[in-house]
């Protein structure tokens, strides 16, 4: 009769512990809290050296479920931080916490669990704590309301009947292992910015087996844990954190994601209950059809936080009367002693302070870390080559008032648009000559002609014919023909030069009664008319290098034939860097 009736109890304990899983709860003595972020020794005991306070919490979880029962979990708590370097860095921590997980009204654990975490720093505000823990409970079961079979008497229940049972094995103790690591990063005023923990709990699964039988089928499963979070906005008022938990045990898992919504106090604000702190909001959604809200008021002595678990379906509405309730209270003490920051001084008034500002000594705008901008161009002075003119940043903040894409300092007409071959001047004809310098400014021309159109009359050319000269002289013409010259210009390149003085020494030691002829060409890309005149100016650019040179100007003819007459047909790249040429011609009179 005693082993039927301890197995009746221990399925009524199975059954409402099921119902109080589907909220959020495990076996106790780890009632799983929402509130996960104030309850290490529940989630993480590595999370005991995260916090530079000093910390004595009380934390309280009740639920109701249908069957008119009630789970109602106080836990106390105390955490003792450790520094070094005259409490400037955080070693670790220990702590203990004293539980009583009233389940229902026939089971009721109670105990308590030590702990303690080690830090490992990783740079200033980053930290890994290692974490393990031990704890002794008891769980009891109470025989008031039990009945059995001995209090029915012919077939009425008689309350005032004996049971007939010895209930002398109610009461087991069992030990508890965990462990965890916890990663966390903090701003400059040790608050949290980032976090991530995985614990291992119930490492040993103990077993609260009242029947000494199959103890494996009543032990605590162990459960792996997992939290994290990260601070994605945060402005001088307000901060979002979205945060997740998941716990895996027992073949399940349990889920819940959301995130806190903080608003901060001025640090202005100082009296004797409201200092520099935050008010948050926090809302999740958990996997198992329930919806968290908190609401938290956080000072630099004192937390106050309650939450609600709302069931999102009817059925878990009925099972867990319409919610479950999570008070937390918490008294803190900050041990960390900063280093000694520098003054907070603002010499020059812009509102940035001079540790922040690039520019302390004069008065500048956020945007440029404090520096300033006089001309208002958008670009700091420091940065700007024209501090007192408003300008462009292609040109580190010069001016450009034609817009022709030549900065004024460069622009020989900076009221004017013009071309970058005329330095800035209006060209109107194209023929590279500005138009201020161009006698006939409609007319292409050349720079040799002031810009006007050459007529020469055709009789010139037919006095002269092609001279018979060596074969050496043909080879430097030929090779001395591939003049480089600036692109889109008439501008020679000094890589040239050594050719043309081979030409040059031809003219003067080998025929110095004879003529040459330049003939210059170019490849079809581009206009037509603008190519004739660019070949023809290119060759008055050798001639104009030759007269430097001693060569008398009578003894040189030079013509264009822009694309008019290529060697190769101007389809490929190699095809039109052999049609741009200028052909060379020993001439003699006929």
């Amino acid at each position: 009769m005693k082993k039927l009736l301890l197995s009746g109890i221990a399925g009524l304990m199975m059954w409402a512990g099921a119902q109080r899983a589907e909220a959020q709860s495990s076996n106790a003595p780890y009632a799983t809290f929402s509130q996960y972020h104030y309850t290490p020794f529940i989630t993480n005991p590595a999370m005991i050296g995260a916090s530079n306070d000093l910390r004595l919490s009380f934390n309280y979880r009740r639920q109701q479920i249908g069957a008119g029962q009630t789970f109602d979990t106080p836990m106390g708590s105390i955490i003792y931080p450790f520094f070094k370097n005259n409490r400037e860095t955080r070693v670790g921590g220990v702590g203990i916490n004293f539980i009583s997980d009233n389940s229902a009204s026939f089971t009721k654990t109670t105990g308590g669990s030590a702990a303690g975490a080690y830090n490992i720093h990783i740079g200033t505000h980053s930290s890994v704590s290692l974490g393990g823990q031990v704890g002794y409970f008891q769980t009891r079961l109470d025989d008031k309301g039990i009945t059995t079979g001995s209090q029915y008497q012919n077939g009425i229940f008689n309350i005032e009947a004996t049971t007939n049972e010895n209930f002398s094995f109610t009461s087991r103790g069992f030990v508890t292992f965990g462990a965890g690591a916890y990663w966390n990063r903090e701003d400059e005023k040790d608050r949290e910015k980032a976090f991530f923990g995985v614990s291992y709990m119930n490492i040993n699964q103990p077993s609260i087996d009242f029947q000494n039988g199959d103890s494996k089928k009543s032990r605590i499963n162990a459960s792996l844990q997992a939290t994290g979070g990260i601070r994605v906005l945060h402005t001088d008022r307000f901060a979002i954190m979205p945060t997740a938990r998941a716990i895996f045990a027992d073949a399940k898992y349990q889920v819940n994601v959301g995130s806190w919504f903080r608003y901060h106090l001025s640090e202005s604000l100082h009296n004797n209950m409201l200092r520099d702190g935050e008010f948050g909001l926090g809302l999740w959604y958990n996997n198992n059809n329930f919806m968290v809200a908190a609401l938290e008021f956080n000072q630099p002595h004192y937390l106050l936080s309650v939450s609600y678990d709302i069931p999102t379906t009817q059925e878990k509405a009925l099972i867990n009367s319409n919610g479950i309730l999570e008070l937390t209270g918490i008294f803190k003490l900050n041990r960390h002693h900063q280093k000694e920051r520098p003054p907070q001084t603002d010499r020059d008034g812009d509102g940035i302070l001079d540790i922040n500002d690039a520019c302390p000594d004069v008065p500048g705008k956020r945007e440029f870390v404090g520096c300033p901008d006089t001309d208002e161009d958008g670009i700091p002075d420091d940065h700007d080559n024209c501090p007192q003119e408003a300008g462009a940043k292609v040109f580190a903040g010069c001016p450009d008032k034609d817009n022709d894409g030549i900065q004024d300092s460069k622009d020989q007409c900076p009221d004017e648009p013009g071309t970058k071959e005329t330095f800035g001047c209006p060209d109107k004809d194209g023929d590279h000559v500005p138009d201020k310098s161009d006698e006939c400014p409609d007319e292409a021309g050349l720079a040799i002609d002031k810009g006007c159109p050459r007529k020469i009359p055709p009789a010139t050319v037919t006095e002269f014919k092609a001279a018979k000269i060596d074969s050496s002289a043909i080879r430097i013409l030929k090779a001395a023909k591939y003049v480089h010259f600036e692109t889109g210009t008439y501008k020679i390149e000094k890589v040239s030069l050594s050719f043309l003085d081979l030409v040059i020494d031809i003219l003067k030691n080998d025929y110095p009664d004879k003529f040459i002829r330049l003939e210059g060409h170019t490849d079809d890309v581009g206009d037509a008319d603008k190519n004739l005149t660019l070949s023809v100016n290119r060759a008055d650019a050798i001639k104009a290098y030759m007269v430097s040179q001693g060569i008398k100007a009578e003894r040189i003819m030079t013509t264009g034939k822009g694309e008019t007459v290529p060697i190769y047909p101007n389809d490929s790249d190699d095809n039109r860097e052999v049609n741009r040429r200028v052909e060379m011609t020993i001439l003699e009179k006929k």
